[in-house]
């Protein structure tokens, strides 16, 4: 029998500790992509994302538009791009100053092992 990734047997805090440890060491990336109007007059945050390892998911503030991108930098890119004709430009804010400033290489999960 095999244990389902998501019904963990509970062994008391240890694993709920570990597990714990686990899940921020592997958490991604937050951030934020912020438009800024060409005469200072303003701006505004346009999307919100999340860097994994492998990827980076973006969600637009006013639409909910989603992209998938390389990393979060290309995402900035092509928000960028949205704004050009309003004369706006894009910049990518972290939104977890402590976390560390490239993502860590991607691993392969765990299996669960049979009995």
């Amino acid at each position: 029998m095999t244990d389902h990734p998501s019904r963990v047997p509970s062994r008391g805090g240890g694993a709920r500790a570990r597990l714990a440890r686990e899940a921020r060491s592997h958490a991604p990336r937050m951030y934020a992509i912020a438009y800024e109007a060409a005469d200072g007059g303003g701006g505004g945050i346009a999307a919100y994302g999340l860097q994994f390892a492998d990827r980076a998911e973006t969600v637009g503030v006013a639409d909910g538009h989603r992209s998938s991108s390389e990393t979060a930098a290309h995402a900035r890119a092509l928000y960028a791009r949205f704004g050009a004709p309003d004369d706006l430009t894009a910049h990518l804010v972290w939104l977890d100053a402590t976390a560390p400033v490239r993502p860590a290489p991607a691993r392969r999960p765990r299996t669960a092992r049979r009995r």
